[in-house]
């Protein structure tokens, strides 16, 4: 694959291109993690779970963050809420976090 130049915009942001969201398989909704490693910023699709809920999901699929959380029942979401709001307010890394369901 060639180069692709992209410009930031006032918000600091930039559309990942096309070419690269459809070789990675990237949709609406993905999660992504970025980290730097001297001048280069390397984002990497994540992926949420290892199929933890009920339903059957090939390996080789990955969720979306909506489809991941239509699979939790209430009570999942609001423990989920609450570990990620509380870890929001007292600035903890959110890759370091283990959270079971």
């Amino acid at each position: 694959m060639s180069v692709i130049y992209k410009v930031l915009d006032q918000k600091g942001r930039i559309t990942i291109p096309f070419e690269v969201r459809n070789r990675l398989n990237m949709k609406q909704n993905d999660i992504l993690s970025c980290k730097t490693d001297g001048n280069h910023v390397i984002i990497t699709k994540e992926k949420l779970c290892n199929n933890c809920c009920d339903e059957a999901v090939d390996e080789d699929e990955e969720r979306s963050l909506a489809v991941f959380l239509d699979g939790l029942s209430d009570l999942q979401k609001e423990k989920l809420f609450k570990e990620l709001l509380d870890r929001y307010m007292s600035g903890k890394n959110l890759e370091k976090t283990n959270m079971s369901f």
